[in-house]
């Protein structure tokens, strides 16, 4: 899938901290729990985190690629991945129309 390599995960759980009093840029901090059980800390702005909060709340898949330090969210419209998708997975079969 675009953005992701052979390493992405399925991410478990995401908390996002707010860091009182520092520079805008590192305003925030998202900890991220994949489902191998590492947790990685990503630094994020109030802008960032207003733009990806609702993106969170969804019922989509959320995926993130350490290579990249990208999160992918999936099943926005449609339902590419299954909910119970883990690393190595295909996406879901499409269906013939």
């Amino acid at each position: 899938m675009a953005g992701s390599s052979d390493r992405t995960l399925r991410i478990d759980y995401v908390n996002a901290n707010w860091n009182v009093g520092a520079e805008a840029a590192s305003a925030f901090e998202l900890l991220i729990v994949t489902e191998d059980g590492e947790r990685r800390s990503l630094p994020i702005t109030a802008d960032e985190l207003s733009a990806l909060g609702p993106l969170l709340r969804r019922d989509g898949v959320l995926l993130f690629d350490p290579a990249g330090q990208t999160i992918i969210v999936g099943n926005l419209v449609g339902e590419w991945f299954q909910q119970d998708w883990i690393q190595g997975d295909h996406r879901i079969a499409v269906p013939a129309r």
